[in-house]
């Protein structure tokens, strides 16, 4: 199976369509792409197949995944697409809890940290949190983890609620100047400041602005990001 194929470094050199047909050529089963490129993708690839070795190339592909799903019990669609009520009943018990939590975790990678501020020291009393997204869920984790240790936490953009001590703006989802301010003077307050950013692709411009106005603060401060790695460029390697 590919990584997606609308990424920058493939879309650059070949078209997506083409690319799809060179991956399928060099023995993926599985092309992964995005909602918007299945028609280009799609055409590429049957147009691929007038060749009679690419046929059967794609044939070959066909009949493994469709073993597979059989050997899975996939090939029932009832069994693909449960009523949602017996889907949520299965998936929200305490034993598919633990390994989701488990997942979580040991997904956790450390990129850098250079100031050793991971894990916390034991004089750490006052910790903010602030990001755009899954703030509440995250500082609650936190605060059954770590117990003594004040925990403030802001969610920033259109979507956070409006009893956060840091405001929104209802435009758009990103930090405003007068939020930067404000996430500034609380991280001031605390030991420690965590900022969680969450981009797709390119990190919105915000949400930089924000790294940086609390990097001049400076204090201890991690980032984590809830989407994708390369966020990191955007922090300070001091």
């Amino acid at each position: 199976m590919t990584d997606n194929m609308g990424m920058k470094a493939i879309t650059e050199k070949y078209g997506i369509g083409e690319a799809a047909v060179k991956a399928v050529e060099a023995g993926s089963d599985l092309i992964l792409i995005n909602g918007d490129d299945t028609k280009e993708v799609y055409h590429s690839l049957l147009d691929a197949t007038s060749d009679e070795s690419y046929f059967k190339k794609v044939n070959k592909s066909v009949k493994k995944i469709l073993a597979l799903k059989k050997k899975y019990g996939l090939l029932n669609f009832d069994n693909i697409m449960p009523n949602k009520y017996q889907a949520m009943r299965k998936c929200k018990n305490k034993q598919h809890k633990k390994i989701a939590r488990r997942a979580f975790i040991n997904s956790i990678t450390i990129i850098q940290d250079s100031n050793n501020n991971i894990p916390f020291s034991d004089d750490i009393e006052n910790l903010f949190i602030v990001g755009m997204r899954e703030v509440s869920s995250i500082s609650q984790a936190f605060r059954q983890e770590l117990n003594g240790i004040t925990i403030v936490s802001a969610r920033l953009g259109e979507h956070g609620p409006k009893d956060d001590p840091v405001f929104y703006d209802d435009k758009e989802f990103a930090p405003i100047d007068g939020e930067l301010g404000r996430a500034q003077k609380l991280s001031k307050k605390a030991d420690i400041t965590i900022i969680l950013t969450y981009s797709v692709s390119k990190l919105q411009k915000g949400q930089r602005k924000l790294i940086k106005q609390i990097e001049k603060n400076n204090t201890p401060l991690i980032v984590i990001s809830l989407g994708l790695p390369y966020d990191i460029k955007h922090v300070s390697d001091s």
